[in-house]
């Protein structure tokens, strides 16, 4: 089997795909007798694109990185290939639609397919990450069977659990199959080339139509081998220096929040020993020279942070780390200064809101007294902090947003980013269950495309309104009340530095203070 696993763009051009370097790993083990190349064709479409000026600075060849104002003056090059990059993006959906591509889609489309198609593949999988990746995927996925009919192109990701995926094999026939869930069990025998129909997790035509075969189960993370990256160009990724990432665990230990379907993505939550992942992680550092590796996980306990650090510790290993976690207090000062000497530098906090009620309704398990103690002491243990906030949550009043914005003119001294998102709502969802009682009113799955036979492909994120006061519907809130904090933003004098960084830098940066 000669086979290509390609990351298609729409991703920031600073990440190291860990998807397709963790199959690379399994597969040179479940299916030795396959050829198997790696292609991340969302660096090479971001390099096609960018002013060299910009390639120079970013790989640190040119200029002071770590200069403040030299790196603002290059972001502006850097918004204009993403301005490029964006309008791909939606010229893909019109190509899906109606089979018209414009000179630039065109031209991208034809680089990229003969990238795929040099290495004579039997095989292609895509791997769609982020939602942004999906159209121009697809309008690869297209372009490469027309250029070579045959070819098998089957889709997997984490942003395909937010799909409705049979919908989108029913509206273009060029795909085989699509792989959903933990991609290791179904993707060995996929590339070992056994039948469709003996593959965990896959969606596929046969004669009947399409069918979904069973998943497996869960894959104990101590029986799966580290990420292997030596197939990706890690010299090329947009940062001085490599900055890798590794997973701890998978899942989310918590499980809870009502807003949440990131678990859509995984089994069962599960985690590897600390020591035996802090062996991992410096033997990255040892096989690529990375001294910086953020932690993608949906988020690490306190406990697990400490275990890591102490491990990481007792190794000397020289890393600087970045991890999610859960604003709760069970990250004391000991703890906090424990992780800053294990390597951690950056820690960033799933707060959502200031207002207690909505953490509540979300079953979060954080208690908002206790965040500004925390960030305090997170500042003063040497470590960056950076608030992940949600607005426009189900039911949110004025009394809400105001407290959120109480909460946030209190710890702005004290954390270096603060990300503002408004509130989406997702099939699958607790909330979306409960929709009526929370006033959420004219559900609707959205549409992300139209097929050439007409038929729809819908996302799982869900159009809605809201009652209000009056018992009217209205749009939702979640847009006026981030423009209320960006105001509120510019009377504290705004957010530092590192807020418009990507993650990479951002750990580069803060590894530096």
């Amino acid at each position: 089997m000669r086979a290509v696993l390609a990351f298609p763009p729409g991703a920031s051009p600073t990440y190291v795909p860990i998807g397709i370097a963790s199959l690379a790993a399994y597969l040179r083990e479940a299916a030795p007798g396959c050829e198997l190349a790696l292609l991340d064709l969302n660096l090479e479409a971001w390099s096609a694109l960018a002013d060299a000026r910009l390639l120079a600075f970013v790989r640190g060849r040119a200029g002071d990185f770590f200069d403040e104002a030299v790196y603002r003056d290059a972001r502006g090059l850097w918004r204009e290939a993403a301005g490029r990059l964006e309008r791909i993006g939606a010229d893909a959906r019109r190509f899906l639609e109606e089979d018209e591509a414009s000179v630039e889609l065109a031209a991208l489309l034809e680089a990229q397919s003969e990238r795929v198609l040099a290495c004579d593949p039997e095989l292609c999988g895509l791997s769609l990450v982020f939602p942004e990746q999906i159209l121009p995927g697809l309008a690869l996925a297209r372009t490469l069977a027309r250029r070579r009919p045959g070819i098998r192109i089957v889709l997997g990701g984490a942003s395909l659990s937010a799909l409705a995926v049979e919908e989108l094999l029913a509206a273009l026939p060029e795909l085989d199959a699509v792989l959903v869930g933990e991609g290791e069990p179904g993707a060995g025998g996929l590339f070992a080339g056994a039948p469709l129909a003996s593959i965990p997790g896959l969606v596929h035509r046969d004669g009947a139509g399409l069918r979904r075969n069973r998943a497996a189960g869960a894959a104990s993370l101590a029986a799966l081998p580290a990420p292997d990256f030596s197939g990706l160009p890690l010299a090329s990724y947009w940062s001085p220096e490599p900055v890798l990432p590794a997973l701890y665990s998978r899942g989310c230990r918590w499980r809870r929040c009502r807003f949440c379907v990131h678990n859509a993505s995984f089994d069962r939550y599960r985690h590897k020993r600390a020591a035996a992942f802090a062996d991992e992680l410096a033997a990255l550092a040892a096989r690529h020279g990375v001294r910086h590796v953020y932690l993608a996980d949906q988020y690490l306990g306190a406990a697990s942070l400490a275990a890591i650090a102490g491990a990481l510790e007792e190794r000397r290993a020289g890393l600087s780390l970045h991890a999610m976690a859960r604003p709760t207090a069970h990250h004391d000062r000991a703890r906090l200064e424990a992780y800053r000497r294990g390597g951690f530098r950056w820690l960033s906090f799933g707060v959502e809101s200031g207002s207690q009620r909505l953490l509540e309704l979300c079953e979060k398990g954080t208690r908002v007294e206790a965040i500004p103690p925390l960030l305090r002491a997170t500042s003063a243990a040497g470590l960056s902090s950076l608030l992940m906030m949600i607005f426009g949550l189900p039911t949110s009043r004025d009394e809400d947003l105001a407290a959120t914005l109480r909460f946030l003119e209190e710890v702005h001294p004290h954390v270096d980013a603060i990300t503002a998102s408004s509130f989406v709502l997702f099939a699958g969802s607790a909330f979306a269950a409960r929709a009526s009682e929370l006033g959420l009113r004219d559900l609707a799955p959205r549409v992300l495309f139209r097929g050439a036979n007409g038929a729809a492909v819908h996302s799982t994120r869900l159009d809605y309104r809201e009652a209000g006061s009056d018992g009217s519907a209205r749009p939702p809130r979640g847009a006026l009340e981030v423009a209320a904090w960006e105001q509120r933003l510019r009377w504290l004098g705004g957010l530092p530095f590192l807020n418009e960084l990507p993650a990479e830098h951002y750990l580069l940066y803060a590894s530096r203070r």
